[in-house]
């Protein structure tokens, strides 16, 4: 009976029934306040979790996108076409010009008469040639021991000036002995050897310069007792032995460290050389050039010669293999006494002299 039941019961008694249930419940089951937060924690992690893995998957996406932009840009749309190849029409050398070095009027053979053709080795093309006023025939053309392309590439000297600097040595012997070729009787500055450096190891030195910086200069030394008599300045190889002889012509005698190979220089007794001498001497010889200098029409004061004589000859000594030597000779005119310059050399050293050869003759002075 609801008057029976104490006061607390007998007001819940009198609430209405869904009342007293959530009142009920809120007395007796409290919620523990440490596994709610626990719950909190755990539903934010889990939201923390799937937020970083879109951010990551957008972040790549972005990355991917951005890359494939850059590269589709780079190579779709900026991209320009490829250049057809330029091709480069040769200017024909001057008729005149062929004709003076070539004997032709018309180039047929472009690898020795065209315009990028380099038949001398000097490291210039017949068009440089042509424009440097140089002989693309001789690799020398002011024979002062460079290369015309050395001159122009490397030392910048005049290839048609043996004596650039006009100090009274030739371009070749100031290097060779440590001056400049363009200032004059000074020495190699350390700035203008290193441009010298600089320019070998860009073009590369050419024959007949290697040869030449080999070689030292050499004078001869015929009939000293008269003061009358010219002398020949030449260069020569700097591990040759000189020797002397006596015979009917005066003659000075160069050796080779190996013994198989030598020259000699010879002077030919005191007269007048007159052209009918010359004709004799080069009778069954190809003249390669000639360059006189006449006091009328019989008498010549200077000249060189260069005589191309190839021929081998046997040299047989009693218990011994015979060994065949090839021989080269070269003529020299000064002051009116004639000197006679003779090579000789075995056989399969030959071909490596003829570089040294023809520097030697070309020194002759």
């Amino acid at each position: 009976m609801p008057g029976n039941l104490p006061p607390g019961e007998q007001k819940a008694a009198e609430m209405p029934v869904g009342q007293q249930t959530n009142d009920k419940a809120e007395t007796t089951s409290p919620q523990d306040p440490q596994i709610s937060e626990s719950a909190e924690v755990k539903k934010d992690s889990l939201l923390a979790k799937f937020l970083n893995k879109w951010v990551f998957i957008a972040l790549g996406a972005v990355i991917i996108l951005a890359a494939g932009g850059y590269f589709g840009y780079k190579y779709f749309l900026a991209a320009e076409p490829e250049p057809e190849p330029i091709v480069v029409q040769s200017q024909p050398l001057p008729e005149e010009w062929l004709n003076k070095y070539f004997k032709v009027s018309n180039c047929e053979d472009l690898a020795k008469c065209g315009p990028a053709a380099d038949p001398d080795s000097d490291g210039l093309t017949n068009a440089q040639e042509s424009k440097a006023s140089t002989d693309p025939t001789n690799s020398d053309s002011d024979f002062d021991g460079f290369a015309d392309g050395d001159e122009i590439n490397i030392y910048t000297t005049d290839p048609k000036v043996a004596d650039t600097d006009g100090d009274g040595f030739e371009d070749g012997s100031e290097v060779r002995n440590g001056f400049s070729p363009l200032m004059p009787k000074e020495k190699i500055s350390t700035l203008e050897q290193q441009q010298i450096d600089e320019n070998i190891a860009k073009f590369s030195q050419h024959e007949p310069t290697k040869a030449f910086m080999t070689l030292k200069q050499f004078k001869t030394n015929f009939e000293l007792n008269s003061t009358s008599t010219p002398q020949l300045q030449l260069s020569v190889p700097k591990d040759w032995s000189e020797s002397m002889m006596t015979n009917e012509l005066s003659a000075i005698t160069m050796i080779s460290p190996d013994k198989n190979a030598y020259f000699s220089i010879a002077i030919t007794p005191e007269h007048d050389v007159t052209e009918l001498d010359l004709t004799k001497l080069l009778t069954a010889r190809q003249k390669f050039a000639l360059d006189a200098i006449k006091s009328s029409e019989t008498e010549i004061n200077s000249l060189r010669i260069y005589l191309y004589t190839y021929k081998t000859t046997p040299m047989v000594e009693e218990g011994a293999p015979t060994v065949y030597y090839n021989t080269q000779d070269a003529a020299f005119l000064k002051n009116g006494r004639l000197f006679v310059v003779s090579f000789y050399s075995e056989e399969n050293s030959w071909d490596a002299l003829q570089k040294k050869i023809e520097v030697i003759i070309n020194s002759i002075r």
